[in-house]
Parts: C-alpha cells; structure tokens; sequence
C-alpha cells in the first residue's frame, strides 16, 4: 500500500531576508508575499517583492498574493515583481482564471477559495477547470474591511475534504493551521499541499521554533 504526504509547504506573509531565511532552513519549499490587500498580515510593497524574490531565487518556489481581480490586472503584477506563480486571494469568476492561462500559459496560477459552506465545492471544482492547483482559506466578505486570508482561523475541514475528494487538481490547505492542529487537518482533509501564516509568528515575525515544528510533524506524517 502506497503512503501520502504532503508535497509543497508554503510559508506565507514573508516580509524580510530573515523570514525567508528561516522558511527555507526549516525546510519550507513555497514562500508567499503578500501584495497590497484590504486587511490582514504581512503586507509589503511591489519593490520589496520583487528583491525578495530575487534574494530566495531558486532556493524556494516564491508565489506572489495578489487582490487584483482582472486578468490584464494579475498579469501586470505578476511582470512586475517577476514571479512564476500568483495566488489570486479575491473571489474572480473562472472565466478569469482561463483567460489568464490562455494569455500566459506557462504562469502557475492558484486561486483562493475561501471556505463558507456546500456552495464552495461547486466554486472549487469549476475554478479548478482551468487552474494549476486551489488554495483553501478562511475568509469573510461580511466585515469592512473585507479579509482574504491571513485570519488565523480554521474552517469546515468537512467541505475541504469534500473538495480534495473531488477535484483533479491538486489542494492547499491553509486557515489558522499551527504545529497543534496541523495532523489532525492532514488526517481529515488529505490535502496535498499545506499554507500557513499567522501561527507561525511571534510579534509578527515568523518565529523559528514554531515554523521547525510545524514542519518536521508534516515531513514526519503519512496516510494512506
């Protein structure tokens, strides 16, 4: 019998060389910088992106979070700060999502579905037509401002194994994941791909303990 495990860990909210530095010594293999956003954790400018993603270069898959909606819109981001794979955190119809892999077929794009009820499986599934992977996140549109991520909380693991159980493309689960709960979201869910923020930090700095244990307990963890 064949085990799983998580493939990618993406460690998100990166702001600094020192940030980057410990993700990657702690074995991370994706690094997400956050664009300018309505709300949450770790929002830095496009030119701080840019050295960013120059200094980790090869070291780690640098995926940039963009809250543009539009397709011309995402594809100027992404030129501008030289990145080979987005994470669209605004909800765009799928149409979006096709229209830029037909524009830049060799991008990696991964929207965010943000998890609410039954009504996010159809959402996935039709995003996932044409994107490279999905990201699941705990978001609410109901608050001013609105949040796309970075809450630290946890969502209905129910409907995101729903969706993992269903989709051809790969999943990323993210939403208030720490080295406590991070198994029991594994077990549950059977994402292939883990994304985490806030839990990891200390007085807003990625903090090196936790983020070494929260991944030796994935890199320890298999099912079947």
């Amino acid at each position: 019998m064949t085990l799983l495990k998580v493939d990618r860990i993406k460690i998100c909210c990166i702001m600094s060389q020192q940030d980057a530095d410990i993700a990657i010594e702690c074995g991370a293999t994706c690094l997400g910088l956050v664009a300018q956003m309505p709300s949450g954790p770790g929002i830095i400018d496009n030119t701080t992106i840019s050295n960013l993603v120059r200094y980790i270069d090869n070291r780690a898959r640098a995926i940039v979070l963009t809250s543009e909606k539009g397709a011309n819109e995402i594809l100027r981001h992404v030129d501008a700060v030289g990145v080979e794979t987005v994470q669209v955190v605004s909800p765009v119809d799928p149409s979006v999502i096709k229209e830029i892999k037909r524009l830049a077929p060799a991008l990696e794009v991964i929207p965010v579905v943000h998890v609410i009820d039954k009504s996010s499986i159809d959402y996935a599934l039709r995003l996932g037509e044409y994107a490279d992977a999905i990201l699941l996140d705990t978001g609410n549109f109901n608050v001013e401002p609105i949040e796309l991520g970075g809450t630290g909380r946890t969502h209905d693991w129910e409907v995101s194994a729903h969706i993992v159980s269903r989709s051809e493309k790969p999943i990323y689960l993210a939403g208030g994941l720490d080295p406590e709960n991070v198994i029991a979201a594994i077990n549950q869910v059977k994402p292939h791909h883990i994304d985490v923020c806030s839990r990891l930090r200390r007085d807003g700095a990625l903090d090196r303990n936790l983020c070494r244990e929260f991944i030796a307990r994935i890199r320890s963890h298999s099912w079947n």
